[in-house]
């Protein structure tokens, strides 16, 4: 599904709604029917008489309007604007929504994506005067399993980025036209609030906040103070190291190192025998670092495990793929 924020067909025409595409009013107006004993009219074929195709919506009271919304797809559930009261109905409505993908389009692009049919998109159309009324609304009222934006650089597109902590969703797809953009937009403060709303965080690189920041969140998935139980970036080296030395655990010479017990998994390229994969295990957090000591920037994971079963069967996971195990 695909909304563009900029154009809009109305749905609906002199406030009646479509029946031929929309089965489930359709059921409705049949049950209303029923309800006060009248059967509907027939349609004759000959005459072309298309006089019930289009039903009369606003005959009926809120709470079926408002079931009659929740079968429509997000896009037109925001086409119910051209009207006051669908208006008022849709704004204190309820929903939830599966992906939702917030981002730049091109005026010509044809938005061809292979992605489920049961998708939903917002998108900024390039160059041309964008309202964040819609993103309001959405994240007053759905209930969001995966957000994703992506958009450009523009005054706007900032907006758009910092909207993102108004909205009820369970992951958080963080993605970044540019560096100076995403450097800008993740720092600190920002990275601790989202790090507070989201169960699940994924952001493409947070290489402006400071190992300090990083440690905030660690400590908060342990004593609970932060919501997010995953995290999943790119870091600098620099930055890691720092953060590592925050937990008390130490590299040295291709081992790690801690004064408590850690178990620490390694997996490395058969052709060379360089680890490119570590693993720590420390108490209930799992910190994967991938590529560290191979460059400038690592692929970092953290995550906390709530219960036992979780913990014992991600090292079970590591081991059955061929992870080597040092404890330390």
């Amino acid at each position: 599904t695909i909304f563009a924020i900029s154009v809009s067909r109305p749905m609906f025409r002199d406030s009646r709604i479509d029946l031929s595409t929309k089965p489930v009013i359709e059921q409705m107006r049949q049950m209303t029917l029923c309800r006060h004993n009248r059967s509907p009219p027939s349609i004759d074929p000959q005459r072309g008489d298309d006089s019930m195709k289009y039903f009369p919506l606003l005959g009926l009271p809120n709470e079926l309007i408002t079931h009659s919304l929740s079968f429509l797809p997000m896009r037109d559930r925001l086409r119910a604007r051209v009207n006051k009261r669908l208006d008022q109905i849709e704004l204190e409505s309820k929903y939830s929504v599966e992906n939702l993908h917030i981002e730049e389009a091109s005026p010509n692009s044809e938005h061809r994506r292979n992605y489920s049919p049961s998708d939903s998109y917002i998108s900024f159309v390039e160059g041309r005067s964008n309202s964040a009324d819609c993103l309001r609304r959405v994240a007053q009222n759905a209930s969001v399993n995966y957000l994703k934006i992506n958009v450009g650089s523009e005054p706007f597109h900032r907006e758009v980025y910092y909207s993102c902590v108004k909205f009820n969703a369970t992951t958080l797809d963080l993605r970044f036209k540019n560096d100076q953009l995403e450097n800008e937009i993740i720092e600190d403060s920002f990275f601790l609030d989202l790090a507070r709303k989201f169960e699940n965080l994924m952001i493409d690189r947070c290489l402006n906040i400071s190992a300090n920041a990083l440690h905030q969140v660690a400590k908060g998935m342990i004593d609970g103070s932060m919501k997010v139980r995953k995290l999943t970036t790119q870091i600098d080296h620099i930055q890691c190291l720092e953060f590592l030395d925050l937990i008390n655990i130490y590299y040295n010479s291709g081992f790690f190192y801690s004064t408590r017990d850690i178990e620490v998994y390694s997996f490395s390229l058969p052709a060379n025998g360089l680890p490119i994969h570590f693993i720590i295990f420390d108490g209930s957090l799992e910190i994967h670092l991938t590529r560290f000591g191979l460059g400038r920037i690592v692929s970092f994971t953290l995550t906390f495990h709530n219960t036992l079963k979780s913990l014992d069967d991600s090292k079970k996971r590591k081991v059955a793929i061929g992870y080597d195990i040092h404890a330390h």
